[in-house]
């Protein structure tokens, strides 16, 4: 395999990853990079919410991770793509959606 192109296009390949608008594709790491730090400031949160030994911290905390447990994502993102736009009466931008999706469901806690 020639890896020639890959060294002669480095400079716009990285560009395309890093600084990707959302009309173009490559936005990879632009929707990463938040829904990572967002998802991980969230779980902590959520972590220690689930160990506090008031019931009001504690209780909404177990059902948002019981919640989101047992729901298949493929569903939150079928929810938040059509119900949630059709109760609001309008769209939601593309981006909000994934960030919002990636960085809030699935907990591990």
């Amino acid at each position: 395999m020639d890896f020639q192109v890959i060294a002669n296009n480095y400079v716009f390949l990285i560009a395309k990853v890093f600084l990707a608008s959302a009309r173009l594709p490559g936005g990879t790491m632009r929707l990463a990079i938040p829904a990572i730090v967002l998802g991980s400031i969230l779980g902590t949160l959520v972590g220690l919410a689930r160990l506090s030994q008031s019931r009001w911290i504690y209780g909404p905390a177990k059902v948002y991770v019981e919640f989101f447990r047992g729901v298949p994502l493929v569903m939150v993102i079928f929810w938040f793509w059509f119900l949630i736009p059709t109760l609001m009466g309008k769209s939601l931008p593309e981006y909000a959606v994934a960030l919002t999706l990636l960085s809030s469901s699935k907990p591990l806690i």
